[in-house]
C-alpha cells in the first residue's frame, strides 16, 4: 500500500482532523524525511484515536496548509517547524535542503519564520534553516556538506557551474572550493545504475581534471561507515591545493555515528 493510500485511510479513521502534519506531510510535499510507519495528523485537542499506527499532534491553533495531490498538509515552512521538536540537526537540514531544491525564494522564507519561532526546537529551527542550501540534488550531498561544515571547514560551494566558451554548462560540481580548483563530489547508487550517465559524467570529470581540478568522489560507505578518514581525504586535498586547514571540531561525530575515529 502506498503512503498516499494510508495517509487516506487515516483521514477516514480521524474524520475530524484539520490536516495531515509532519513526517507524512513532508513526504506528501516531495520532502525527505526520516523513514516512518505512522501516519501523522493534526487537529484540536479534542481530537482521538485508538489506533497505533496513526500519531496525532493537536495544536491550539490551525496551522498554516497547502493541498497536496488532493489531500490538505500542513506547508512547507510549518511542516519544518514542526519536526524542529524531533529530528536532529543533520536530517532537518536535509530536509530544507529537500524542499528548497528549486525554490531559492523558500529558504528566505523558512530563515524569517526560524526566526520568531518560539515553539519547540525553535534553536534547532533557526539553525538548520541558516544552514540549508538550494539547489542540492541529493539528501547524501546534503549530508557530505554538513559533516564538512560541523567539522569547522570552510563551506563548499554549492553546484557550482562550470561553463564552456558559448555558455553552456559543461559540468556541475556538488560541492567546492573554486579558487583551490578542488571538487568534492558524492556518487550515490542512483547514478551508478543510471550507467550512460554515470559514463559521460565520468569522462566530463576527466576533462575538467585535465583543467587542473583535484577530484574527491565520496560514496555511502566512506560518509556514514568511515567519515572520519573522509574528513582526512578532504582535509589533506585542502592541503596540497595551499588552502588553510582548522583544527577540525568535533561536532560532526554527534551526527556520524558511524564514524572510526574520535
Amino acid at each position: 500500500m502506498t503512503p498516499q493510500l494510508l495517509i487516506q485511510g487515516a483521514l477516514l479513521v480521524v474524520p475530524g482532523a484539520w490536516c495531515v502534519s509532519h513526517h507524512s506531510a513532508a513526504r506528501m510535499l516531495g520532502g525527505v524525511v526520516p523513514d516512518t510507519a505512522v501516519v501523522h495528523l493534526g487537529g484540536d485537542r479534542a481530537l482521538r484515536t485508538g489506533r497505533a499506527d496513526i500519531r496525532l499532534h493537536r495544536y491550539r491553533r490551525r496551522p498554516s496548509t497547502t493541498w497536496a495531490r488532493g489531500i490538505r498538509v500542513t506547508d512547507r515552512v510549518q511542516t519544518f517547524l514542526d519536526l524542529a521538536a524531533v529530528l536532529d540537526l543533520v536530517d532537518l537540514v536535509v530536509l530544507a535542503d529537500s524542499f528548497a531544491r528549486s525554490d531559492e525564494q523558500f529558504l528566505a522564507e523558512l530563515v524569517e519564520a526560524a526566526g520568531s519561532y518560539s515553539g519547540k526546537g525553535a534553536h534547532l529551527a533557526r539553525r538548520a534553516a541558516g544552514l540549508a542550501r538550494a539547489r542540492v540534488d541529493s539528501p547524501n550531498e546534503s549530508r557530505l556538506r554538513l559533516l564538512m561544515v560541523l567539522a569547522g571547514l570552510p563551506e563548499p560551494v554549492v553546484n557550482l557551474e562550470l561553463h564552456d566558451k558559448c555558455g553552456r554548462v559543461r559540468y556541475r560540481i556538488d560541492l567546492s572550493y573554486p579558487d583551490a580548483r578542488l571538487a568534492i563530489e558524492y556518487d550515490g547508487r542512483h547514478h551508478i545504475d543510471r550507467r550512460r550517465q554515470w559514463t559521460a559524467d565520468l569522462a566530463r570529470r576527466e576533462d575538467i581534471e585535465g583543467e587542473d581540478w583535484r577530484f574527491i568522489v565520496v560514496i555511502a560507505t566512506d560518509l556514514f561507515a568511515t567519515p572520519d578518514r573522509t574528513l582526512h581525504r578532504i582535509t589533506t586535498a585542502m592541503r596540497e591545493r595551499g588552502m588553510p586547514v582548522p583544527c577540525l571540531d568535533t561536532t560532526w561525530c554527534r551526527y556520524f555515528p558511524g564514524r572510526t575515529g574520535p
